[in-house]
């Protein structure tokens, strides 16, 4: 654990938990695995749930943003007018994640 690294212990007194001992290190490892599994059930379900609404034709994601002049700003960033895909990605008004995404599909 990240914590015994650093020499950090946690006790609670409500819980009577400490992680100073080996059973409650077990314990706090023991949680931590159900959190986990929990989260895990609830992602699958989620998807499972995105599926039939897809099958249904309920679910269609999120709409896509409707970006302007990105072919031209494009050929500006290619011709160097636009230096940084940063400053590209600030001037379509759209994160550098999403200018990725549209460069990729614009070349392919």
């Amino acid at each position: 654990m990240k914590l015994q690294t650093k020499n950090v212990s946690l006790i609670s007194i409500k819980e009577n938990l400490a992680t100073t001992t080996k059973s409650g290190l077990f314990m706090v490892q023991i949680l931590g695995a159900i959190n986990e599994y929990q989260i895990n059930l609830q992602r699958e379900k989620i998807m499972n749930g995105i599926a039939e609404a897809k099958k249904k034709g309920l679910y269609k994601g999120r709409k896509k943003k409707e970006i302007k002049d990105f072919e031209e700003q494009y050929d500006r960033y290619k011709n160097r007018e636009i230096k940084t895909k940063t400053e590209l990605a600030k001037t379509l008004g759209i994160s550098r994640q999403t200018l990725y995404n549209l460069i990729s599909e614009y070349e392919n």
